[in-house]
């Protein structure tokens, strides 16, 4: 790992597992998370910019995903892992809308908490495809994808 992220002369991954050794870690991880948040930020600034044939912008046209595949560097976990759909997608879906889900924590394929409501990732993976029009069912295995998140979806 160890390139140089931004910032700071780190990569994001090494950076986050060291959180509960070295405190002092935190400071680098928000240079780099900030570093992360501004390069987001320019990218949808630059597509809303983007004039396209018809009118609107490239932004209205867009659906960009920016998250992670774990909430915790240091244990790699899958609890609340934090994504942020920009949106366009020609109206299709619901913006300004927060989901947030009961935690969960699944460990080496047991699963320690079922809490009413418990939602994966894999049903974002889901949503994102039924608001493109693409003909997805599944991910991954069958109880990771029940459905899609559709309080995300207009219409």
């Amino acid at each position: 790992d160890g390139a140089v992220m931004g910032p700071v002369d780190d990569s994001l991954h090494p950076t986050a597992a060291q959180l509960t050794a070295n405190a002092a870690v935190w400071d680098k991880l928000t240079k780099i998370n900030t570093f992360y948040a501004e390069e987001f930020a320019y990218l949808l600034k630059r597509l809303k910019e983007t004039p396209v044939a018809g009118g609107g912008t490239l932004l209205d046209q867009a659906l960009i995903v920016w998250g992670t595949g774990n909430d915790n560097g240091n244990s790699n976990d899958d609890f609340d892992m934090p994504f942020i759909l920009a949106v366009g997608v020609a109206g299709r879906l619901n913006s300004g809308t927060v989901v947030d889900y009961p935690r969960s924590v699944n460990f080496g394929g047991a699963q320690y908490t079922n809490p009413t409501g418990l939602r994966y990732h894999a049903e974002l993976l889901l949503t994102i495809a039924k608001i493109l029009n693409i003909p997805l069912t599944a991910i991954g295995p069958a109880q990771y994808d029940s459905a899609p998140l559709d309080q995300l979806i207009v219409g």
